[in-house]
C-alpha cells in the first residue's frame, strides 16, 4: 500500500511556483480573510498573476511591502531580459 501511495503521488505531483512560495513567505502569514481571500495562499498567487495588489494585504508593514515589490520586480525584469535574448 505504501509502494502504491507513493507512486501514484509521483504521477500526480504537481509543482509548486516558487514565485507564489517565496511572495507567500514575505507575506505576514496571517490567514486573516483581511485581503478578501481564504488564506494568505491567495492573495500570493493574485499577486504574482497581477491580478490583485500587495496593498490588499490590512496587516502588512511597510518593509514587507517594499520586499515584495522588489522581489517581483527582480523577477519579471530577469524573464523579460530572457525573452529578449531568445
Amino acid at each position: 500500500l505504501g509502494l502504491l501511495i507513493s507512486i501514484i503521488s509521483k504521477i500526480f505531483f504537481i509543482k509548486k511556483d516558487e514565485k507564489v512560495e517565496s511572495v507567500l513567505n514575505m507575506l505576514p502569514g496571517y490567514n486573516c480573510g483581511a485581503c478578501g481571500k481564504a488564506g494568505c495562499i491567495g492573495l500570493a498567487e493574485e499577486i504574482v498573476k497581477k491580478v490583485n495588489s500587495v496593498n490588499k494585504c490590512k496587516p502588512i508593514k511597510q518593509k514587507q511591502k517594499d520586499e515584495i515589490i522588489c522581489y517581483l520586480l527582480y523577477i519579471y525584469f530577469r524573464e523579460e531580459r530572457l525573452l529578449w535574448q531568445i
